[in-house]
């Protein structure tokens, strides 16, 4: 099995090496992402049975980033943003919500009492529920007729039974058997590029129910590139949510 790396959807990216020199299988947490080193020689199957055996252990060990809200704080993509403004006008301890634009781009606000300590666990977990729901807000405009758009252009659409709106983070899309295709509010925190990533990632299971060479192959010639770019660029992607 040579040196590659793939996007997991619980652990995010897993970058294997394989080594003349290992004995066995090693598994370290890195800043880029989950880092397995394996004895040369091993197979997929192999491989597939011990990383699936140790991924509730792997996942419980995976490092944490801490997120600051303040005011000020701003996250941005081609069509979407959101920002935290001090309002006088709003009461303490509460927070409210504007709708700055919805042209080309839906820009929201949170809107906050100046001083407002957004430091605390409370306000952390209310923010990013609300940055959530913004998101959740704009999906249906935008996020499923880009789903469509795609579909067509693979000329899949008859092969989708419905696109719907979901509010996973870990998991971005999912799609089930009949056909039905799930995709996260918190796609439209990432660039344009990166949700047509996963939406293509999804329609290949249509073909391919499973994470199989032919899967990423299929996978690859619907983005016209390999995968592993825009699993690479969504590593080094923090969303701006609480967890």
């Amino acid at each position: 099995m040579a040196s590659s790396s793939f996007l997991d959807s619980d652990l995010g990216v897993v970058k294997i090496r394989a080594l003349a020199s290992a004995r066995r299988f090693i598994a370290r947490w890195k800043a880029d992402g989950l880092h397995i080193t394996l004895p040369a020689g091993v197979t997929g199957e192999e491989f597939l049975h011990v990383f699936n055996e140790w991924k509730p252990r792997l996942l419980s060990i995976k490092p944490k980033e801490e997120l600051q809200y303040h005011i000020g704080f701003r996250y941005e993509t081609e069509d979407w943003s959101v920002e935290i403004i001090a309002d006088p006008l709003t009461p303490p301890h509460n927070v409210m919500t504007k709708l700055l634009s919805d042209g080309e781009a839906d820009r929201f606000a949170i809107l906050v009492t100046p001083g407002a300590d957004l430091g605390t666990v409370g306000a952390k977990k209310l923010i990013s529920r609300i940055i959530k729901d913004l998101a959740a807000a704009s999906a249906s405009r935008r996020l499923l007729p880009l789903a469509r758009e795609e579909a067509c252009r693979l000329g899949l659409e008859h092969r989708v039974k419905a696109f719907k709106v979901g509010r996973g983070i870990k998991r971005m899309g999912c799609c089930s058997a009949s056909g039905e295709i799930s995709l996260s509010c918190t796609l439209m925190m990432l660039p344009r590029a990166l949700r047509i990533a996963t939406i293509t990632h999804e329609l290949a299971h249509l073909t391919h129910f499973d994470h199989s060479p032919e899967f990423y192959g299929l996978w690859d010639s619907y983005l016209g590139h390999s995968h592993i770019i825009d699993t690479e660029q969504r590593a080094k992607i923090k969303l701006p949510l609480f967890q």
